[in-house]
């Protein structure tokens, strides 16, 4: 879990989603994988 939040906070921070990891981080987590 702790993992998948880093690497989500780095992809959304790259993708500037910033605020879509706040409110919905499976989604972030779904478009990471792919």
């Amino acid at each position: 879990m702790i993992f998948v939040q880093e690497v989500s906070k780095v992809y959304s921070m790259e993708s500037g989603d910033f605020v879509a990891l706040k409110n919905n981080n499976i989604h972030i987590r779904r478009r990471n994988i792919k």
